[in-house]
């Protein structure tokens, strides 16, 4: 069935910090779209058409259409939906903006979880997007979505979990005005089954994009989140290419039922290694938010996360980030 886009959805909000919680509120909520497509999933904001006012680009799951919409005064008062033309087909899973081709602004990148599809489509200047550009139709069961220089040239590449094909692959920027991209060797992992959500962060400080996976079977309790070190530069020497990747024991977390998305904010403030995992699980009306502290300034040196239980009493967390939105200098979780 078709869904209103608002523009906050809020399910919690939890501050983080000196044993305190606070209230945040907000103002009565602002449809923008009430036709935005059937199964609105994925979502993004960022500045498309060179104003200084963030624009959004949503896509829908169930019809398979990809919306942009340019906030043009900055109130709201005037916004309205394009829709990008695309051959994603049905099940748009996920979307991310990125400067790929270094030029006019956020592209825009998706893909397709029945097809296959990773494609991007680049921006003209002006928040619009007329052409698509199909990366690879062979990514089984394309699932998780992320972007970032992996092997440092300056460009930006794209990670993609294969949630069907039980690999988690990264392709490589060719680093173009018109860039190609092409699936590099070796895959950052092969060995999960199901891999889901996929973040990339510079763990260990050295220079490079680390990434963290988790997987999502939906069948019991048997998700892990994991840490893949990327070994382009070690011990602060480097490059070493081609970009190779580590799996990193134990597991940050192990056990849990249907991980929906694993981040990795710094949630205390104390610089070292904090990961959120939004348990999903299987049964309506389940599941559970944790929180996953390291505690060492070395991620990799082989300690037990620390796990904290947020909440087991919200129906089937999902989606989750970490912000300051109440200005006291410390990260919030909106669920």
């Amino acid at each position: 069935m078709k869904k209103t886009l608002l523009l906050f959805l809020l399910g919690l909000i939890t501050t983080v910090g000196a044993n305190a919680q606070s209230c945040v509120t907000f103002s009565s909520k602002n449809f923008i779209d009430a036709n935005v497509g059937d199964a609105p999933f994925a979502m993004g904001a960022g500045i498309l058409d060179g104003d200084i006012y963030p624009d959004i680009v949503v896509a829908s799951y169930l019809d398979g259409m990809i919306k942009v919409y340019l906030n043009t005064t900055g109130d709201l008062s005037s916004i309205s939906g394009v829709a990008v033309t695309n051959t994603l087909g049905n099940d748009i899973g996920g979307i991310k903006l990125a400067d790929l081709d270094g030029q006019n602004g956020l592209d825009i990148i998706a893909l397709a979880y029945t097809n296959d599809i990773l494609a991007w489509y680049p921006n003209n200047g002006s928040g619009g997007f007329p052409t698509e550009n199909v990366i690879s139709t062979s990514v089984l069961g394309a699932s998780g979505l992320t972007a970032g220089d992996i092997d440092d040239d300056g460009d930006i590449d794209i990670v993609v979990t294969a949630y069907d094909g039980d690999e988690v692959i990264w392709f490589s920027n060719s680093g173009t005005t018109t860039p190609t991209f092409t699936e590099a060797t070796p895959a950052i992992d092969t060995s999960l089954n199901a891999p889901g959500s996929v973040q990339l962060r510079d763990i260990d400080g050295d220079g490079d994009l680390d990434a963290i996976v988790s997987n999502a079977q939906f069948a019991g309790a048997n998700d892990e989140v994991k840490i893949f070190r990327n070994e382009l530069y070690v011990g602060m020497t480097g490059p070493f290419l081609p970009v190779t990747w580590t799996a990193i024991n134990p597991s940050v977390a192990t056990g849990l039922n249907y991980i929906f998305n694993a981040a990795m904010p710094d949630l205390d403030g104390d610089a070292f290694l904090d990961v959120f995992v939004s348990e999903l699980n299987t049964s309506p009306g389940a599941g559970s938010f944790h929180w996953y502290e390291d505690g060492n300034s070395d991620p990799f040196d082989g300690s037990v996360f620390t796990q904290t239980t947020f909440t087991t009493t919200i129906g089937n967390p999902a989606a989750a980030m970490a912000h300051d939105l109440d200005g006291d200098g410390d990260k919030d979780i909106i669920l």
